[in-house]
């Protein structure tokens, strides 16, 4: 059986009987030079007497007063304060602290028979509802558990570098989960061995969230993100006079791009405007008023709908009472829906067929009367 570690003050750790170790009292056993030794031994002692690890973490202060309907970011940035940040020593002990339940999470997958390629995953969202029992289970909670601290002990990166694309256009609130997400694929890729702290590391891809939150939501109408750094780089190296002309050499030269990448670029450069946006600003003219609206009706043609509404209710006008609102459901008319002869049928009590006379009869009475004759001239 694996002995026990030994304090400095020379006590055994973890003392007998113990069968669940804190996290945070976990990690001071690491040192980055002696890592690797310590790891292996600490992985034989923890298996052999069946220890498992606490990871629960605690919070600082009250909770946030902000009300989260009316101010979410400023509710979010509340409840990030009460997350304590570490320095760099304790920063790069949590990380060996978390890379030493990565390892135990492997061995205990590999135990249980998983692949090379899922032991070697990181957990995703949905690991722990895939029927995971026994040691694996507890391994990959311990994982999870420590690695989603470590992304909350940063989430303050993301609030500070977020001041510089607070006039994006893109809402906060998106870039802000957009960066958040992007502290998981951090964490995948750190190594605490480089001697960089995870901030510096996570501080890149922080910054790629944000340019790609920012290019593909800033436009009504989506830009792929690699015409949008071109066209960077032609307004960057031009004096815009060359874009306004079309000059495709000049932007060609300014740029550094090919004249062939310039034009395609500048024809996929898409932009939109509001058409509430103002043409003359003496008049108060939009860009609505300069378009004529199809569906608009010319004052010829109001006077003609309304001379034809006046003949038609003079037409209805001759019907009974039942004529009439069978006319009336059949076509549509005074706000009524159209309706199929069994629907005005089982509406009314009786036949289809009944309906069919009804209509018949009331149609022709229409026809004859005098505003049924002037009525014709608008057909």
């Amino acid at each position: 059986m694996k002995p026990p570690l030994r304090t400095r003050k020379g006590h055994k750790w973890p003392p007998p009987g113990t069968r669940t170790v804190p996290f945070e009292e976990l990690v001071h056993h690491f040192e980055p030079e002696s890592f690797e030794g310590t790891s292996r031994g600490l992985l034989a002692l923890f298996d052999e007497r069946d220890l498992a690890v606490d990871c629960r973490f605690a919070r600082s202060g009250m909770p946030a007063s902000a009300d989260k309907g009316r101010d979410p970011v400023g509710w979010y940035r509340q409840e990030v304060r009460r997350i304590p940040t570490m320095e760099k020593p304790g920063e790069i002990r949590f990380c060996m602290g978390l890379e030493f339940l990565w390892r135990r999470l492997k061995a205990a997958r590999l135990e249980a028979g998983w692949s090379i390629e899922e032991i070697e995953a990181f957990p995703d969202a949905g690991s722990l509802d895939k029927g995971l029992k026994g040691a694996l289970l507890a391994r990959t909670r311990e994982f999870v558990e420590v690695r989603n601290e470590l992304i909350e002990r940063n989430l303050h990166i993301v609030l500070i570098l977020l001041r510089r694309y607070r006039k994006s256009g893109v809402p906060q609130e998106d870039l802000i989960q957009e960066a958040n997400a992007s502290l998981f694929n951090a964490v995948k890729g750190f190594d605490f061995t480089r001697d960089v702290r995870f901030k510096t590391y996570a501080g890149f891809w922080v910054h790629q969230a944000f340019l790609k939150a920012i290019y593909d939501q800033s436009r009504t109408v989506r830009v792929p993100a690699y015409i949008q750094k071109a066209m960077k780089k032609i307004r960057d190296g031009g004096d815009g006079l060359a874009e306004k002309r079309g000059d495709l050499d000049a932007l060609s030269r300014a740029s550094g791009l090919s004249p062939e990448e310039v034009r395609k670029v500048v024809a996929r450069n898409r932009y939109t405007f509001s058409l509430d946006r103002v043409v003359d600003a003496d008049e108060g003219s939009t860009f609505m008023d300069l378009i004529e609206g199809e569906d608009e009706a010319s004052p010829l043609d109001l006077g003609e709908g309304l001379g034809m509404r006046r003949r038609l209710a003079e037409a209805l006008g001759t019907l009974e009472s039942r004529e009439r609102s069978v006319v009336e459901m059949r076509f549509g008319l005074n706000g009524r829906k159209v309706k199929t002869l069994g629907q005005v049928g089982e509406l009314l009590g009786v036949s289809l067929e009944r309906v069919r006379q009804i209509q018949n009869a009331a149609l022709e009475k229409m026809r004859s009367s005098q505003g049924g004759r002037l009525l014709a001239q608008y057909a």
